[in-house]
């Protein structure tokens, strides 16, 4: 009887999975009227696991947006044989061929609805929308790309190196380090030949959290020297997860502001929502969002991290010149607050950048 019970479920969660693979492109395609207004769209680049899917979810609950998440996913595109490229889960670098043929699709609606939101129930889904908020992952070094190419309010997130390399490992993420190592164009612009290798030797001999702290200073590489150089002010926005979570009227208003959106109301409402990916094993971090137990989840991380392992975490840092975080602090340095940070302008929009090798 047991095995009966258990067959019939089986197959009945196998039906389920299979409609809802039926339904979910037909309702991204016909349950959702999108219609350009003039607006720019809005880009979040940022490490894995640094609370970009929640400030996603915190701006998609906005009047007329709707949400395209990752639309870099290497799995997804190829499954769905959607670009005529080489895809890869970091993308560090792109030729001129990559550069032409992201550009289009960034540009284009068809495509990017395959990342579009299908559950016509969450809060955050609008049947007629006229903006979209693009969250990305994996790609903070081609912020100068996004800034000079696409027309799109671009927003950085970053959070706490640990907090945010444990988390990358408590979700089982790979290691991604070959893949910046290999890039030779990467490797030529923005390392220095001791630093490629000391990340060769971390791949080797490093522990995990020694390697997933240096892959979150390769992400974070090339938006951290944008930020130190006073010449690139104003050109995108800058978000840190701690502070979203500490000090979030501050963030709100300053995104309410900075990206010219609709309703503060949908913001405040939507920011004690935790995002989907929220880890969610013991609750603890859905209910510290809700409740805003702030000290809570801001300094959690420090429970699976000795005291020896966060110092060798930030001579890490120091090796890559990042001081964007200090050894013994939760918070980060002063100059990404949102009171002190860039606030991205139409009128230097289309101001090309570039970074150079240290």
């Amino acid at each position: 009887m047991f095995r009966n019970l258990l067959a019939t479920n089986t197959r009945q969660t196998m039906i389920i999975s299979s409609l809802k693979d039926v339904l979910r492109p037909f309702i991204r395609r016909f349950c959702n009227f999108h219609r350009y207004r003039g607006r720019n769209d809005i880009v979040i680049l940022s490490a894995p696991r640094s609370g970009s899917t929640w400030l996603m979810e915190i701006i998609a609950a906005q009047p007329g947006m709707k949400y395209i998440d990752e639309p870099l996913t290497k799995s997804t595109l190829d499954s769905l044989n959607m670009l005529p490229i080489k895809t890869r889960w970091v993308y560090s670098s792109l030729s001129s061929d990559e550069e032409n043929i992201l550009a289009e699709y960034f540009k284009g609606n068809n495509k990017l609805e395959n990342f579009a939101p299908h559950n016509i129930f969450r809060n955050n889904y609008h049947f007629f929308t006229d903006r979209r908020v693009i969250k990305i992952i994996r790609a903070t070094a081609l912020i100068c790309w996004f800034v000079n190419n696409l027309q799109l309010d671009t927003i950085y997130m970053i959070r706490h190196p640990i907090a945010q390399s444990l988390s990358c490992i408590r979700r089982g993420h790979d290691s991604r380090l070959d893949h910046y190592i290999d890039d030779e164009r990467f490797v030529l612009k923005h390392l220095s030949r001791d630093t490629e290798t000391f990340v060769r030797r971390i791949m080797t001999l490093g522990s995990q959290l020694e390697q997933f702290v240096t892959e979150w200073c390769l992400h974070n590489l090339v938006p951290l020297r944008l930020i130190r150089d006073q010449t690139y002010k104003r050109i995108f926005n800058v978000i840190t997860y701690e502070q979203l979570v500490t000090d979030p009227d501050s963030v709100l208003i300053f995104l309410f502001e900075a990206l010219h959106l609709k309703s503060r109301k949908a913001l405040f409402k939507s920011v004690a929502i935790p995002s989907r990916t929220t880890d969610s094993s013991t609750e603890k971090k859905r209910h510290g969002i809700v409740e805003r137990n702030t000290d809570f989840l801001v300094s959690s991380w420090r429970g699976e991290c000795t005291d020896a392992q966060e110092r060798q975490a930030f001579e890490i840092l120091e090796r890559f010149g990042i001081d964007a975080y200090s050894y013994g602090k939760l918070m980060p340095n002063n100059m990404l607050f949102v009171s002190n940070s860039f606030r991205a302008s139409s009128q230097n929009s289309n101001r090309p950048v570039s970074t150079k090798r240290q």
